[in-house]
């Protein structure tokens, strides 16, 4: 856990540690000391104060990763997700520093996944490590041959008109939920 900023039951404050499997230098996880299953819970949203609490917690840190410095190089974003996939987990928000020259979007998002991946925990070894590797690059490879196959037909590129389309269908199914 980073000092200062310790699970303490007795308060439930967020807190914050830097992962098993760091993503990258500087990789944060922000915990809610209160359960919440994910950030769409119903019971977050009768707690304002507390979700302030977390995003003012969150708003600080990445000003604080700012300063970060990896090879001589300085963070220049950090990224903030929430990726609550396990049933036993509080919410919580990984903030992910990125650094100058980094790659941007889901190209650095997926570096980052396959780089958490790739550290062994205690219980494993490279040979049960490297199939999970394995099966990651292998779904990331299956993606791009996809999309290469729709290039080399020519049936990669979206229309404008496409692309309205989407929008308006987007927007049409939030407006009918809101």
């Amino acid at each position: 856990m980073i000092k200062g900023y310790e699970y303490n039951p007795a308060n439930r404050d967020p807190w914050v540690f830097v992962p098993r499997e760091p993503a990258a230098f500087g990789h944060l996880i922000v915990i809610s000391g209160k359960h919440y299953r994910d950030i769409s819970d119903a019971g977050l949203l009768d707690d304002p104060k507390y979700l302030k609490k977390i995003l003012v917690l969150i708003n600080k840190l990445t000003i604080k990763l700012k300063r970060l410095r990896r090879d001589g190089k300085k963070c220049e974003r950090v990224y903030v997700s929430t990726l609550c996939e396990t049933e036993n987990f509080h919410l919580h928000f990984h903030l992910i520093p990125r650094f100058e020259d980094d790659p941007q979007g889901f190209a650095f998002l997926f570096r980052t996944e396959l780089e958490a991946a790739r550290w062994l925990l205690e219980n494993e070894t490279s040979e049960s490590k490297n199939p999970d590797g394995y099966k990651r690059t292998k779904e990331t490879e299956s993606l791009t041959a996809h999309n290469h196959n729709l290039l080399s037909t020519n049936r990669w590129a979206r229309s404008n008109d496409e692309r309205k389309h989407v929008i308006q269908e987007i927007k049409k199914s939030v407006e009918a939920i809101l």
